[in-house]
């Protein structure tokens, strides 16, 4: 499994304990947040569950999303629901909306998807939104 992918603008790496308050930040987030159907982390423990249960023994990709200039916390990306057999895979991702606008996601999009459709072997790629979230 892949552990650190790099772009000229942002590090993808796999979340590790040193990141759960930007974790617990994140997802707790109210903006960041308002369009996904998910339970928020009531502490900084329940962060840090979700890394130890949830990302380092599961079978997708979570990626913590950072700068490459600076090396600050932006959000997460991942592959997940994979279906081997049908090549297959959805993506999901989120971003501090100090960070939305600025190409950063573009970039970890990117990394990500070629990384699927190079060393992973997924054909189809699928990501959902909800109705209501229209940017």
């Amino acid at each position: 499994m892949k552990t650190k992918l790099i772009t000229d603008v942002v590090s993808l790496t796999t979340p590790t304990l040193t990141d759960t308050q930007d974790l617990y930040t994140l997802r707790t987030h109210p903006i960041v947040n308002k369009y996904i159907i998910r339970d928020l982390p009531k502490s900084i423990a329940d962060a840090e569950a979700f890394i130890v249960q949830r990302i380092q023994h599961s079978a997708g990709y979570y990626f913590i999303i950072k700068t490459v200039a600076n090396k600050k916390f932006a959000g997460t990306i991942c592959l997940w629901n994979i279906d081997n057999k049908n090549k297959y895979a959805e993506i999901g991702y989120e971003l501090l909306p100090n960070f939305w606008g600025s190409g950063l996601m573009t970039s970890a999009l990117s990394a990500l998807v070629n990384y699927a459709f190079e060393e992973l072997n997924i054909e189809t790629i699928e990501a959902y939104t909800h109705t209501e979230n229209i940017p």
